[in-house]
């Protein structure tokens, strides 16, 4: 078997990984909405950390460690 014909036969390594939810944000506007939820000021959450950074720049909400 020559090497272009064994490199044909190996699957596709895909290396794309699922968001990881794992920070715990407050919320402190009056509401956010996030997709078709809404949360009110107060509620403590677990987002992904690029959902946590975006709506900690906005103001909407704080990181909890």
């Amino acid at each position: 078997m020559s090497k272009a014909t064994a490199a044909n036969t190996e699957p596709e390594k895909k290396t794309e990984q699922s968001a990881v939810i794992d920070t715990n944000i407050l919320i402190l506007s009056k509401e956010v909405r996030i997709g078709r939820s809404t949360f009110l000021k107060g509620a403590h959450i677990r987002v992904t950390k690029e959902l946590a950074g975006k709506l900690e720049a906005d103001g909407k909400a704080t990181i909890i460690y």
